[in-house]
């Protein structure tokens, strides 16, 4: 059960990632090269092909400009979960 939980919120993080990519007005392209990564690599990540380590999760935030835990404080927001992160 863990596990799926794990798997969801990942998506979701995902999601969230791709939503705030696009709204900073980066391409998966520029996000890669921030990263120093391929547009491959983000794509997969987006569309969930591939999973992301912690650090890397982080540096996708930052690289956003957002702490992990903002960007965790969005997707818990709109989940609809009313839980504060501190």
């Amino acid at each position: 059960m863990a596990l799926v939980l794990i798997q969801i919120y990942l998506a979701y993080f995902m999601k969230t990632i791709k939503k705030l990519r696009i709204e900073k007005g980066f391409t998966q392209k520029e996000l890669a090269k921030s990263l120093k990564k391929s547009n491959t690599y983000i794509s997969n990540l987006e569309t969930g092909l591939r999973n992301a380590s912690i650090t890397m999760l982080k540096d996708i935030c930052l690289a956003l400009g957002y702490t992990h835990k903002e960007t965790a404080q969005i997707i818990l927001k709109e989940l609809d979960l009313d839980v504060e992160l501190s």
